[in-house]
């Protein structure tokens, strides 16, 4: 979202003292009586001592304060821990992907009374432990992770099954993977036709048309609950079909019943990147309709042989069961360049068994007994509200399961919820504005800038309104600048998924007043630091299969401008880096963008109207005015509204815009191109 927001400003509710293993369900389920969302939470044990944080939506609302302090700290003081409440602190919580721990993801069918503190006493019961929660979004649906550390006495593959079991008991839709993978970004999504991309199956519709719907439908179902082998029950199902027109096909296949939501569901998967495919057990006729209407990148399915316009009864070349499917999936992989961690799948049955644990991750969807039985997420509701959060998309802005969220009004999601962004230059101006817009849009950042007590300044101001940030001295002109970037988020955060890259801009005057040093100094102030830290930040991003990297530039890279001779010269260089750099990652989920600002309300253009001032005998204000009146909007432009674009860029929405130059400038620039 680009626009006006109110976001509550979360407190730390923090509870330390002797490990006591009922404390972290009791103390989440007293937040949760007493009306109190739970955005986040911590669990640290060391030496005998338990320490939990909860990241709270409390804001300023003083009666659920009062809950606070006579109901949730008085439990604390029972359970012998000293409870305070604090302003959230950046960098504390640990962010990079863990091999060994697992994010349990839960999205409500029924919601329990105490839905928190129900899910982390299963967990408990399973000598495992819940050590982070955080809360996902989609448009007042309840949802929310869990971060599982197991324990040493956990057997993993019993751990998987039974927290799938009985989270779903409690009136849950679970599903349990590896943090790495689960963060890991999908740039190949798979779905079953039959039961997931259309309602219902497609051939008991032509047994219908053909009168012999009994006997198919009991060859169907012994099929999807795994007590038939799949190509014989195709074989015996097509058979019954012999003598119906092709043209019942063709009409057939012209409607189909698309699943609610699936169509939404789809076209929020494009908007991240994906590509999409459908790979199902029924017929080309239906498949190749859906492609066209679902825009669909690729469609496999078994061929009917027809003769003198009629079906035949048999099947032309191989029976594209459960196997074949599976070898569809990995040849699409291949055809893409995905690797298979970062394809997921989505089907109901056992036909879509070995292709569920083909992918990096399977997900079941209205799951039939065998598919239901398997270790993969499975879920019930439909599919638009369910389908990304098990793929591990956060979406919309819900309050999930008294895991509560920023209240927002949206215009535009962009899904940067929970995304790690380094900003550079961000101490102030442009690359302070940009760093805070994108902390309110969900995102976790880490500020750069030479100051140490300027950028720690900023950044504390972007968690005093409710973000996630932390602030790092760093000279960008530093050779080794861009890997201490990257290893500062990556300590308080994660891999860096997003890269604005910030430098000021060199000195201003003609070339004659400019030396040899001065274009050295600028080359390595405005190229080259944007060259090394994309260097350092991309490798995170090919392997996340996704990323955005933003140039801020300036609008001399069009229009040069005299007093700007250095920043003329040097500044079309990143153009061209940008250019050429976006053309060679775009097959791989990243986009690469150039943000050429015009006369941006700032202290720079403050001293340019100085000098200006000065050059023409008048005031400040006068050099400001003057400049205002080249601009055909009028005015010179805010800060906020160059950091819109900014975060525009660095959204999904954006994500099929690469490897341009965006004028921000109130149409000063004029030109076409």
């Amino acid at each position: 979202m680009v626009s006006a927001m109110t976001v509550p400003k979360p407190l730390r509710f923090t509870a330390s003292g002797p490990d006591r293993s009922e404390a972290p369900a009791e103390l989440a389920g007293a937040l949760t009586d007493a009306g109190i969302d739970i955005v986040g939470m911590r669990e640290e044990r060391r030496d005998d001592t338990l320490t939990l944080s909860f990241l709270l939506a409390l804001g300023d609302d003083p009666v659920l304060a009062e809950r606070l302090r006579t109901a949730v700290f008085p439990r604390a003081v029972s359970l012998g821990l000293t409870a305070e409440l604090r302003r959230p602190a950046a960098g504390r919580e640990p962010r990079r992907p863990s091999p060994d721990r697992l994010v349990l993801t839960v999205a409500a069918v029924t919601v329990p009374s105490r839905p928190v503190a129900a899910v982390i006493e299963t967990v408990q019961r399973h000598h495992a432990a819940v050590v982070g929660i955080r809360g996902l979004t989609d448009r007042g649906f309840r949802a929310g992770e869990f971060l599982v550390a197991p324990g040493a006495a956990s057997d993993p593959v019993a751990l998987r099954d039974a927290l799938l079991r009985e989270v779903e008991a409690l009136g849950l839709d679970a599903g349990l993977a590896p943090e790495a993978a689960h963060r890991r970004g999908k740039r190949l999504v798979v779905f079953d036709m039959d039961g997931t991309l259309v309602e219902g199956e497609v051939i008991d519709r032509l047994a219908r048309e053909a009168g012999v719907e009994p006997a198919v439908a009991a060859v169907t179902s012994e099929a999807m609950e795994g007590r038939l082998d799949f190509r014989e029950s195709l074989l015996r199902r097509v058979a019954l079909l012999a003598g119906l027109p092709e043209t019942v096909l063709d009409r057939m296949a012209g409607d189909p019943p698309v699943t609610p939501g699936a169509e939404e569901t789809l076209a929020a998967l494009r908007a991240r990147g994906c590509r999409l495919a459908v790979v199902s057990g029924g017929f080309t006729p239906f498949t190749e309709v859906l492609k066209r209407r679902l825009h669909l990148d690729h469609a496999y399915a078994n061929t009917l042989e027809v003769a003198e316009g009629k079906l035949t009864g048999r099947v032309l070349g191989e029976v594209l069961d459960g196997a074949g499917k599976a070898r569809c999936l990995e040849e699409m992989a291949r055809a893409e360049g995905v690797p298979l961690d970062q394809v997921a799948a989505v089907g109901d049955g056992a036909n879509d068994v070995p292709m569920l644990q083909a992918a990096g991750l399977g997900v079941a969807f209205r799951a039939k007994d065998v598919a239901g039985d398997r270790p993969t997420p499975s879920f019930n509701g439909t599919i638009s509200h369910r389908c990304p959060i098990f793929l591990g998309w956060a979406k919309g802005s819900a309050s999930p399961l008294g895991i509560g969220n920023r209240s927002r009004s949206t215009d535009m999601e962009l899904g940067l919820e929970g995304k790690v962004a380094l900003v550079a230059g961000a101490s102030a101006g442009i690359g302070y504005g940009a760093a805070a817009m994108l902390a309110r849009e969900g995102a976790r950042v880490v500020l750069a800038s030479r100051d140490l007590g300027r950028i720690e300044a900023a950044a504390e101001r972007i968690r005093a309104a409710g973000g996630e940030a932390t602030g790092l001295a760093l000279d960008v002109t530093d050779p080794d600048a861009g890997e201490r970037f990257v290893a500062s988020a990556g300590d308080a955060f994660g891999p860096p998924e997003i890269l604005v890259t910030n430098a000021g801009g060199p000195a201003g005057g003609g070339f004659d007043t400019l030396t040899a040093a001065d274009f050295e100094a600028a080359t390595r102030l405005s190229f080259l630091s944007a060259v090394n830290l994309t260097r350092a930040a991309l490798p995170a991003m090919k392997n996340a299969g996704w990323g955005r990297i933003v140039h801020i530039s300036s609008a001399t890279i069009i229009e040069p401008n005299d007093d700007l001779f250095l920043s003329s010269a040097v500044r079309p260089a990143v153009a061209g880096f940008s250019k050429a750099l976006a053309r060679e990652v775009a097959p791989l989920g990243i986009t690469v963008n150039l943000v050429c600002p015009g006369y941006i309300a700032t202290e720079r253009l403050k001293d340019l109207a100085a000098r200006r001032a000065r050059e023409a005998g008048t005031t400040e204000a006068e050099a400001m005015e003057a400049m205002s009146a080249t601009v055909p909007a009028g005015r010179i432009g805010r800060v906020e509204e160059l950091a819109s674009a900014i975060c525009f860029l660095c959204g999904e929405p954006a994500s099929y815009v690469t490897g341009v130059a965006l004028r921000v400038d109130g149409g000063k620039v004029a030109f076409l191109l």
